[in-house]
């Protein structure tokens, strides 16, 4: 799990390779929460081509969405989030996520990042250089 902010372009990058715990996912989120940056953002990027989602629960997966301003630090309504996902199961799941964190209008899934750059309006060559500076 990795993440990586662009201040030119105030987007957030994040990707999720392997096995994905509930507790790593909720860890994660609590760590962009703390990051200073992440209020910046009006985009955001989430890579889950890589991810095995298999041990999601629809409680977390639910919990996430309530989470999705971090707190109150991303406007949620003007952030637009764009999610990857290749495979049946994490595009399910970020279905889910996308129907309880507000619906279409600022949140999309994708299964291919091509359409997802067309939407969030960023060259793709750009988030290949963002997805390989996440730490």
């Amino acid at each position: 799990m990795k993440y990586f902010y662009s201040e030119e372009l105030k987007t957030l990058f994040v990707t999720y390779t392997g096995l994905l715990s509930d507790i790593e996912i909720a860890e994660h989120v609590r760590s962009m929460k703390e990051d200073a940056c992440v209020s910046l953002v009006d985009k955001i990027i989430v890579d889950l081509r890589a991810a095995d989602s298999s041990s999601r629960s629809t409680s977390a997966i639910t919990q996430l969405a309530r989470d999705a301003s971090l707190d109150g630090k991303i406007d949620t309504e003007k952030v637009r989030v764009a999610i990857v996902a290749s495979n049946d199961l994490a595009f399910g799941n970020a279905r889910m996520y996308q129907t309880y964190a507000g619906g279409d209008d600022n949140y999309h899934v994708f299964r291919d990042m091509n359409d997802a750059a067309d939407w969030i309006g960023i060259p793709l060559d750009e988030i290949e250089r963002m997805r390989s500076c996440a730490k």
